[in-house]
This record gives structure tokens, sequence and C-alpha cells, in this order.
């Protein structure tokens, strides 16, 4: 039966990333991990996936190979043996789809074109959209009372991932601007919750006025972070860099929603405890049918961004138990506490401070 592998950077001393380090939270970790990791060039197993009460493995967390961190380094002879002796031992290990959540941008684009022709490989994105969504529901219903005050911006609501974040909030919220550079999908998109539910969206194909004095805001691509000065939240579902997410983290602006954070189904189990970015690498690997050849993975050209509807109904069970910001993993009763403890500004300083 084939496996699957989600690579995922682990640090303590020796390229050990240890969990019980109380000071820190897991975006903490994480950068310190990038900032001090060290070279190993083999294949490291630091988990291993299983049903529970079972002894037959799903798969495994790996951590990212030392070669990968260190291609500029190599030469493209060392590049090219060193992925083959990769590709060599993961065949070996029978796994034939790797998901890599949050680090996926660690991998350079020759890496992962080589690595798209011998597997499947994911940055775990459709789990990532459908935590959002999930998420983005349970906090509007936590800041009910507070809605009517609210107006929200959505920046690339002509994606289908702004497309999707719009219809989540179109139910809770009284004014959303759409924006995006496809003024057509935009008047679409607008006639259609019209249609739906009476609600009549703006339209604009200019970042800054689409977010400006917006108190909630969702982006499905990177933007100037100072643009948001005067946001409380914002919804981020673009791509996870690590140089972007220290930057945000750094910053004294909004809070920032990266994630849903995840819980792993209670009908599995691991050897060792998981991050919230390694579970949603296991869900979102859990979803293809890791029975199946590569080819056949391929050929099914899995709709990643895309139409999400079907996935979701596949896993309308997860459970969610809060949210994953800049500053690492908020539960929902955290965030209603130090919400309504601080008022209605809900900025990562306040996070920081609390």
């Amino acid at each position: 039966m084939a496996k699957f592998a989600v690579m995922t950077l682990r640090h303590s001393g020796g390229s050990v990333f240890n969990k019980n380090e109380k000071s820190d939270n897991f975006i903490r970790r994480a950068i310190t991990a990038f900032s001090a990791w060290r070279a190993d060039r083999g294949i490291r197993v630091v988990a291993t996936i299983r049903p529970r009460n079972h002894q037959q493995e799903l798969g495994y967390i790996i951590d990212i190979p030392g070669f990968i961190l260190r291609w500029n380094m190599l030469s493209p002879g060392r590049r090219k043996k060193r992925l083959l002796k990769f590709i060599r031992l993961i065949e070996e290990a029978g796994i034939r789809f790797i998901c890599v959540p949050f680090f996926y941008s660690l991998l350079p684009t020759e890496a992962v074109d080589f690595l798209k022709e011998q597997l499947y490989l994911s940055d775990g994105s459709n789990i990532r959209f459908i935590t959002l969504a999930k998420c983005i529901r349970h906090l509007m219903g936590i800041l009910k009372n507070r809605l009517a005050d609210i107006e929200a911006g959505i920046w690339c609501a002509d994606s289908n991932v702004g497309r999707l974040l719009a219809k989540e909030l179109v139910p809770f919220l009284n004014f959303i601007m759409l924006g995006g550079c496809s003024a057509d999908r935009l008047f679409r998109l607008s006639d259609e919750i019209m249609n739906e539910a009476g609600l009549a969206c703006p339209v604009t194909t200019d970042l800054k006025e689409c977010i400006r004095n917006r108190q909630l805001v969702v982006l499905t691509q990177r933007c100037d972070v100072q643009l948001l000065k005067n946001a409380s939240i914002v919804v981020y579902a673009g791509a996870i860099d690590l140089d972007f997410v220290e930057e945000i983290r750094k910053g004294r602006g909004p809070f920032w929603i990266l994630s849903g954070w995840p819980e792993l189904p209670t009908e599995f189990e691991t050897s060792v405890s998981l991050s919230p970015w390694e579970i949603a690498g296991v869900l979102e690997s859990m979803m293809q049918p890791v029975d199946e050849d590569t080819a056949q993975i391929k050929s099914r050209n899995v709709p990643q961004k895309r139409q999400l509807t079907p996935i979701e109904d596949c896993f309308q069970e997860i459970k969610l138990k809060g949210c994953i910001s800049v500053d690492g993993e908020i539960s929902y009763d955290g965030f209603r506490m130090r919400y309504f403890r601080k008022g209605n500004q809900v900025g990562s300083r306040y996070f920081r401070e609390a």
C-alpha cells in the first residue's frame, strides 16, 4: 500500500524540533529552526501516522532534506545527485504523496519541478482553505454583537479562494467591498450575492480603495502591510512565506489569521505530538487515495485551490481548536477573552501583551 509523507522542519541542537520548549509557540520555534538549522543529508522520519490500535503505517512526518535548504550552495550536478538519492529513498519507503505545509516556499523551483515528475506534491492548500472557511464562521459567531459596525474588504475576490471566503462572510456582515483585477468576475459575484443574500457589494479594481479603513480584510496574496494599519483582523489566504510571516509578526498591526487550527481525528494516532501545520498536512494527505499509484493520482488532476466543496464534503467532521496567527495558535476561547477584554481592537500586539 502506498504511503504519504508530510515534510516539515524540526530543530533542537542536532536538528530535532523540540516541541517541549515552553517559551515559544510553534511559529516562533519554526522560524528559530529555519535560522538555526544544520544540514542533514538523509531522510529523517520524526513521526509515524497509523490507525488507532493498528500497526499499519499510513504515513510519516519527515524533515526537509538538508540539501534542499542548502540548494544555492550546491553545484547543478550535486543537486541532481541528491534529488535522485532522495527520490530513491522515498520510493523505497513506499511514499507516493508528499505534502509540505507552511514550509513549501523553502523548496527551490527546480526541486519542485523534479519532484512533481516522480510523485504527487502538495502545499496543503486545500485543507488550509477549508479550515479558514470553518474558522471564519466560528469567529463571526463570537463577534456577532459587534458585526454591525464592521466593514470588510476582500482583495482578489475574483479568485476561487476569494470567492469562497466572500460567501462565508456574506451572511454576517452589512458591508463587503469586493476587489480584484477582473471587473467582470467581480460584478458577476456581486450580482450573485445580491440575488442570493440581498446584500449589495460594491466592486473595485483598486487595492487601496478595497482595504482602506476596513476593520476586516481578506487577502489572497501579499500586499504592503502598511496599508493594513487601520484593520483589526486580516484573514490571509495567500502563499505562506517565512520572511513575510516574520515581517508581519514584528509589526504592530492587526491580528492575522493564517489558517484554522485543526485537530487530528481520534481514529488516528501518531508516535509523537504534531504541530498544527503537521496535522493539516496529515489531513491533506488523507484526502488522497494513497493506495493508488503516482500516475493515477496525477491523472486525476487534484483541484488544489479550485473546486473545494467536494473536498470539504469528505471532511465535514474536521474539528478546529481555534485559529493560527503569526504569533502562534489561538484557541476560540482565547480569542473571545482577549478580544472582549481589550475592547473592539484585535491587534496582534494585544495578543503578545497577554
